[in-house]
């Protein structure tokens, strides 16, 4: 899907005022944020088509009421725009919430430079599956003044855990790795510090069909 020329125009203008307030945020949604010192906003706001994101902190976007287990996908259809900041952004899976925040998930994020992460994440503990400088799936912002868009994909099925950028697989992880508990959960959006960013799609299928047997 491309952004037609005259909602890209006010996404962008919109863009430019949202550090100045930080309204709450969509009906259900929580933000969970961290921040490293410095400016610790999160302006998360629904902007047609999907949502706007601009971070001072790191943050967690999640639906309380929206939660995934047995085989499912989710997909994000994302657009970054001009900045400088080199953090990740991305989607998550099997978030588990103690009060506001939420100190687990299984999350595919990419950054401005094209590079693709794959990271279990437990508290301060991390488990890296997928850490790479840059991937030819992820197309990279270099610079100018439009966004440039990524659709990134979780996928659960029986046999496996499929991480996809733009169609294409840059990781899968047998099943069998997991505990059970580790897919199930909410789902949401993790979004680096220093962000300017649309969520244009977000997309979950519960009940994903099984996936053919490979042929040998």
């Amino acid at each position: 899907m491309r952004l037609r020329p005259l909602v890209l125009a006010a996404l962008v203008c919109a863009a430019s005022t949202l550090h100045a307030q930080e309204p709450a945020p969509p009906a259900g949604w929580t933000v969970s944020r961290w921040s490293t010192g410095g400016d610790s906003s999160v302006s998360f706001v629904e902007m047609a088509p999907g949502w706007h994101v601009t971070t001072g902190a790191r943050a967690v976007l999640y639906d309380s009421a929206t939660s995934a287990s047995g085989n499912y996908a989710l997909e994000a259809e994302l657009f970054l725009f001009p900045g400088s900041a080199g953090e990740h952004y991305g989607i998550f899976v099997g978030g588990q919430r103690y009060g506001r925040w939420v100190p687990r998930y299984l999350h595919l994020a990419i950054d401005r430079a094209g590079g693709v992460f794959v990271y279990e994440v437990y508290g301060d503990k991390i488990v890296e599956h997928v850490n790479t400088a840059r991937h030819e799936a992820v197309a990279a912002h270099t610079g100018g003044e439009g966004p440039v868009k990524n659709v990134l994909r979780i996928e659960v099925n029986a046999a496996a855990v499929r991480f996809l950028v733009n169609g294409q697989e840059v990781k899968s992880v047998p099943r069998a790795m997991f505990e059970p508990v580790e897919l199930e959960g909410l789902v949401g959006l993790w979004v680096g510090a220093g962000m300017n960013l649309h969520v244009s799609r977000f997309d979950l299928t519960r009940h994903l069909a099984p996936q053919p047997a490979a042929s040998h």
